[in-house]
């Protein structure tokens, strides 16, 4: 598979490359790639209503302490 880049995107790619948050230009773009892949399980505008509505809960203060989901994480396992 040949692919042509534009030269945004190669600076792009060198930059997460440089800094060391991929090891690779393959690793970005294999990351690229599986992203697409995960958005693809969502219905279109689904993706941005969840965000929303997440957003509201914090806004609300309805959150849980992420200290207190780790600590549940053996019992809802056992569930």
């Amino acid at each position: 598979m040949n692919i042509t880049l534009t030269d945004d995107m190669r600076r792009f790619i060198d930059a997460k490359v440089q800094s060391g948050e991929y090891a690779s230009e393959e690793d970005v773009l294999r990351a690229g790639v599986a992203r697409l892949m995960w958005e693809d399980q969502f219905a279109p505008g689904e993706m941005e209503r969840l965000i929303a509505a997440g957003e509201a809960d914090i806004g609300r203060g309805d959150v849980v302490d992420g200290e207190q989901v780790f600590a549940k994480l053996p019992e809802m396992r056992r569930a």
